[in-house]
């Protein structure tokens, strides 16, 4: 396998991965909040948050772009912002839910333009630097 190929490999996994951490943050949004609030314990939320990119060392990113590792950056910590929000925070179930949903929207959209970064990145299309547009 070439360098390139693992380049690929390692884009598309961190892709699928983001996609399904997205994925169980929205949809079971009112599943892992309800057991916040009826069971009071945070235990649940491990599995919500659940990442391989956390199996991601730098070695592997090194030959990324440097829009794609931004990219990746800004999504990760947002759903780091958003776990770190969940697991410490005290605020009633409908702040949490008002909350959750804000958050939501911003992970929404920084995950579509990662997405689009990689994808261009694997199609060998390389997007103007802040202007995805040309997609």
């Amino acid at each position: 396998m070439s360098s390139l190929e693992g380049l690929g490999k390692i884009l598309l996994l961190i892709k699928l991965d983001a996609e399904s951490v997205f994925r169980r943050i929205k949809f079971r949004q009112n599943e892992y909040i309800r057991t916040m609030s009826l069971k009071r314990t945070r235990e649940h939320l491990k599995d919500v948050f659940k990442s391989r990119y956390d199996g991601i060392t730098i070695h592997d990113m090194k030959n990324f772009s440097e829009e794609i590792i931004m990219e990746i950056d800004r999504y990760y910590d947002e759903v780091e912002n958003l776990k770190w929000y969940l697991t410490h925070t005290e605020d009633m179930p409908t702040t949490v839910t008002d909350i959750t949903t804000q958050k939501i929207i911003i992970l929404e959209k920084l995950f579509n333009s990662m997405k689009m970064y990689i994808e261009a990145e694997l199609s060998g299309i390389v997007p103007e630097k802040g202007n995805l547009n040309s997609l």
